[in-house]
């Protein structure tokens, strides 16, 4: 692969490991928004992340939760490379496969009350230490500052910004040094209620990524993107809406390229039409499907275009008092979150059960599948011998979080992920396993 072309796929793939899905699921009942904060938190955490306290409710009133943690993980694969190859392959003759990295981290959660009024703000900070790639050692962390406001009794939203450093995943990199991604993220949301079943919401949300190694930063991004609907409610549990989506994304570089007599930029534009229900069948099993059109196009580029139809299925089930069981299905438009130009269908589905076995254990388990279909057009940059790119992923997580004590937390997970692919260069298999110990004054 030349210097130019190595220079395209840096500007196209992503460094950091984070999917964006285009649309959310709105609208959970409190009991279902909490189950899904705590699954998100337990098993979408990213692996360098270190430890934290879980999300305070306003229901809490006003607090400071100060805690203290440390993580040490192991990683069979920490570069994400194909079968046969070995670090020394593509990053330099020191460089290890396998690694365990230590983390330390400590941490704030603030909330104040005022009258209406709630201020979160999140603090977070972790020392990050390897040992053996030790070149890779940083220093990370995050902070949230949100506000959940209200304007009278029908007038609410939220306004807040986030930010956070850390070192890049590389399931999806083509740069493999030491690479520190800095995220900003910007965001207003309202909602008004017209009356007893009508309602409008919207918002709009500006996000900036930026890469510290040279060789990455042609792919630091910029998205601006919004969202307007309208809801109708049968009653507290069941609702149907609609809604408009808008994602503009352009590349800091601003860089074009050329091969043969194609030209590509990677600046694009998102257009999305969903219809989204939801159906609590009992107080123990609740449905919510959105279905829709997208259309995604490039204004500087005639290649690369996406028009279709996406859907996603969730059912939410609590069996047991002590069991909750969530299904979902989906057919959406995906990408990695700096590299939005080489986006791909994305197909599968996944069951993450949890069991609480008491109110001090508890066990979860994610397994899930993913087909990846890469848009033909943009094979000018990802290209598989024989056609375009596919890939198929397959996740299998467990958790235990034990809490002996109200202000002591302890967890370990283990992780199995495979990826197959008809390009050899983009298979991979990983193991990762981690403990952690928290300590919380709260």
């Amino acid at each position: 692969m030349d210097a130019e072309r190595k220079l395209a796929c840096f500007a196209l793939w992503g460094i950091y490991l984070a999917q964006v899905e285009r649309v959310v699921t709105r609208a959970f009942s409190r009991c279902w928004m909490a189950t899904a904060v705590a699954l998100t938190a337990l098993m979408n955490q990213p692996a360098n992340a270190g430890v934290g306290a879980q999300p305070p409710l306003p229901e809490q009133g006003d607090f400071t939760d100060l805690y203290a943690g440390v993580q040490e993980l192991y990683d069979g694969n920490l570069f994400r490379l194909a079968p046969g190859l070995t670090p020394s392959d593509a990053i330099d003759p020191n460089a290890s496969r396998s690694d365990i990295e230590t983390t330390g981290s400590v941490g704030a959660d603030i909330q104040r009350v005022y009258d209406r009024q709630t201020v979160l703000l999140d603090l977070h900070l972790d020392e990050n230490r390897f040992e053996r790639n030790t070149s890779l050692n940083n220093t990370s962390g995050y902070g949230k500052l949100l506000v959940n406001w209200e304007v009278g009794p029908y007038f609410t939203g939220t306004a807040g910004a986030n930010y956070s450093h850390a070192l890049t995943s590389y399931g999806e990199a083509l740069y493999l040094g030491r690479d520190l991604v800095t995220v900003q993220d910007y965001l207003v949301t309202g909602r008004y209620q017209l009356g007893p079943h009508w309602s409008v919401y919207g918002g709009v949300d500006d996000s900036r990524v930026a890469h510290s190694a040279p060789a990455a930063q042609s792919s630091d991004f910029r998205t601006e993107n919004g969202d307007a609907g309208v809801e109708y409610a049968f009653d507290a549990t069941d609702t149907v809406s609609a809604e408009y989506h808008y994602d503009e994304g352009q590349f800091n570089s601003g860089e074009v390229f050329t091969y043969g007599s194609l030209t590509f930029s990677p600046n694009f534009h998102d257009d999305i039409l969903l219809l989204v229900g939801k159906h609590s069948f009992s107080d123990k099993t609740q449905l919510v499907a959105q279905v829709g059109y997208q259309k995604r196009f490039y204004p500087a580029t005639s290649i690369g275009s996406f028009a279709g139809d996406v859907w996603r299925v969730t059912f939410n089930w609590t069996p047991t008092e002590k069991t909750q069981v969530a299904i979902a299905a989906w057919h959406e438009l995906h990408a990695y979150l700096v590299a939005q130009s080489n986006y791909f269908v994305s197909e599968g589905g996944s069951i993450t059960p949890t069991w609480f076995a008491t109110e001090k254990l508890s066990f979860a388990a994610l397994v899930s599948y993913e087909s990846q279909k890469y848009i033909p057009e943009s094979q000018s940059y990802v290209v598989a011998a024989g056609g375009p790119l596919k890939a198929n992923i397959t996740v299998e997580r467990a958790n235990i979080n034990y809490s002996p004590r109200d202000f002591l937390q302890l967890s370990l997970s283990y992780i199995h992920t495979i990826r197959s692919s008809d390009a050899l260069s983009f298979r991979y298999g990983d193991d990762l396993a981690t403990f952690s110990v928290l300590y919380k004054t709260r």
